[in-house]
């Protein structure tokens, strides 16, 4: 009798587990449809309530509030998505774009080093260390990091902020 009531116990929460990743990726399909900034947060939100290890709903999430200025969350959606994946190059050259427009160029240098470990042709890392950089008084490493962004050949705005 245990036996068979650990059993249907432990179907149902595996069965209900799949139902819970199934909506969330229901609502991350409506956040990335959707057509205006803030319903988008509102699904990716309600995503990672039902799933919150769903890496991809943070990382749109968190380009949103970036592009919003709520640099803060951006910060701390990027950092789920590193402790998620770890060798991601983006999350960390967002991670750091977003302490640099925070002023913050400790961090900002630490999270684009970090980024360009991981993808060194990634032109806006080097382009975005360079401004992290140049803040801090550092010009020749600045002058380093613009160099080689125009170097890897990156977007017209990479280049022209380099």
């Amino acid at each position: 009798m245990r036996k068979l009531l650990l059993t249907v116990l432990t179907y149902m929460m595996v069965t209900t587990s799949v139902a819970w990743a199934q909506d969330a990726m229901y609502y991350y399909k409506l956040g990335i449809d959707s057509s205006l900034a803030n319903k988008r947060v509102g699904y990716f939100t309600k995503a990672l309530e039902l799933n919150p290890n769903l890496l991809e709903a943070y990382e749109k999430r968190a380009l949103h509030y970036y592009y919003q200025r709520r640099y803060d969350k951006a910060i701390r959606d990027y950092t789920k998505v590193i402790e998620l994946n770890p060798h991601g190059a983006d999350a960390y050259r967002m991670r750091g774009s977003a302490y640099l427009k925070k002023e913050e160029l400790d961090p900002a240098i630490k999270n684009l080093n970090r980024a360009i470990e991981l993808d060194p042709k990634v032109a806006s890392a080097f382009g975005f260390r360079a401004e992290a950089y140049r803040l801090a008084g550092m010009a020749t490493e600045a002058v380093r990091d613009s160099t080689a962004a125009i170097g890897l050949r990156g977007d017209e705005r990479t280049t022209a902020i380099a």
